[in-house]
């Protein structure tokens, strides 16, 4: 069976590190502005229990999982009259992997905070 495409984790920690970190803090004089962003905030956490609720059940049913990063396929396509196959740029099926990208794509904001800063932290 060919495995299964879900949204790498890392997506939603990300979403939920800027949501936590950076828009609720921008909102919190606005009521009715952070309530919605904390609804926000519960639905991804709620859209991530629910995909670990698949997976468990794909480990269940012995239904490969293949954790991708982005919609945008790689052509592979060496010979002209071939059909194309196609994969994923980035696909990754052990979460080693997505925490070591998590730490590099914090690492990568940090230093664009700092830059942007000019350097002060």
């Amino acid at each position: 069976m060919s495995p299964l495409p879900l949204p790498s984790h890392v997506h939603y920690e990300l979403l939920l590190q800027l949501l936590e970190q950076q828009t609720a803090f921008a909102a919190s004089q606005q009521p009715q502005l952070r309530d919605q962003v904390n609804q926000l905030i519960y639905s991804l956490r709620k859209a991530l229990t629910q995909q670990k609720q698949i997976e468990k059940t794909c480990d269940q049913f012995r239904v490969p999982v293949e954790y991708r990063w982005s919609i945008n396929l790689l052509e592979q396509d060496s010979e002209p009259n071939r059909t194309s196959t196609r994969e994923p740029i980035l696909g990754f099926t052990q979460e080693t992997n997505l925490e070591a990208n998590l730490e590099a794509n914090l690492e990568v904001d940090q230093d664009s905070e700092k830059s942007e800063l000019g350097g002060v932290h």
